[in-house]
């Protein structure tokens, strides 16, 4: 075996691993905390591309370098994008909460209004992004790009950042406890729908820096919207819906998975692996590696 071409692999999957968390957590956020399973988060994450794209290609905004556009871009992104996110969760998921059916339905029509607002706005063509910061780094034979090296860096940092607010901070604790048992949650003074509005705020806002942050390797189209689901769904599932930690620690899971399957074998491979490693898992633990039933679900 080429051991570069393995560790090679081996870092594709934590980067594959680190944008798939990246969806998890608003997905994890939304579904324990508003009872909703968001199905429009993947086109949320490419939104966060677009505005990306927008604000530093199209209009082409210019203070400083390239990688501080860049940056400015983003965290506009962000903010817009995560603001989307608060008026989703006012207008058509409040009143779903709790009816998985309807806020499925709810997030079906979010994803047609966003795929026919952005083919109007900007057309069908994949855009261009371009590189961020060039060139590439020989880590012992192993060779990536300097802008994976980052994104990579930025998706674990941001792992431990939102595994460390909702351990330790309040508002963090509060989300785990609306999302462990809402009525309990409620008695202890905890505002529902400030802790929904705050959940829906934070996965949007990481969704959108998924998406920023990949679009200079995958350009932006909406046809990456639905895989990135996909994966983040598969990931709640293997880890188990209860468990924020377990979530990221199964996205991880996928992104090596994936990775080796596809550089090993063929991309067909990657995803007949992902599909066949939830199969086993559901048949051992049907609420996942390391979750547990949710109240009102």
């Amino acid at each position: 075996m080429d051991v570069a071409l393995f560790f090679q692999a081996m870092l594709n999957g934590v980067l594959l691993g680190a944008l798939i968390s990246l969806v998890v957590v608003g997905l994890v956020l939304v579904l324990g905390v508003a009872r909703v399973l968001n199905m429009a988060h993947g086109h949320i994450l490419v939104l966060g591309a677009f505005a990306v794209w927008f604000f530093f290609v199209d209009i082409g905004i210019d203070v400083g370098s390239k990688a501080v556009n860049f940056l400015l871009a983003l965290v506009l992104g962000m903010f817009i994008v995560g603001a989307l996110g608060i008026v989703l969760e006012r207008v058509p998921f409040r009143r779903f909460q709790g009816n998985l059916i309807a806020g499925l339905v709810a997030a079906v029509a979010i994803m047609m209004l966003i795929e026919s607002g952005t083919t109007q706005a900007w057309g069908t063509e994949t855009k261009i992004v371009g590189a961020v910061w060039a060139g590439s780094t020989d880590f012992f034979g192993v060779v990536m790009s300097n802008w994976r090296w980052v994104v990579m860096a930025v998706g674990l940092a941001l792992m431990a950042g939102v595994a460390l607010y909702m351990q330790r901070s309040k508002l963090g604790r509060a989300m785990r406890a609306s999302a462990s048992d809402p009525e309990a949650a409620s008695l202890q003074g905890i505002n529902p729908i400030t802790v929904s509005r705050l959940a829906m705020f934070i996965g949007c806002s990481l969704a959108a820096i998924g998406g920023g942050v990949m679009a200079p390797i995958y350009g932006v189209d909406l046809a990456v919207a639905m895989p990135w689901i996909l994966k983040g769904i598969l990931a709640i599932v293997i880890g188990g819906p209860g468990s924020l930690g377990g979530c990221m620690a199964a996205a991880l899971v996928l992104g090596m998975t994936e990775s080796y399957f596809t550089t090993f074998v063929n991309p067909q491979a990657g995803y007949i692996a992902m599909f066949g490693l939830l199969i086993a898992v559901i048949l051992v633990k049907p609420w996942g590696l390391f979750g547990r039933p949710m109240a009102g679900l």
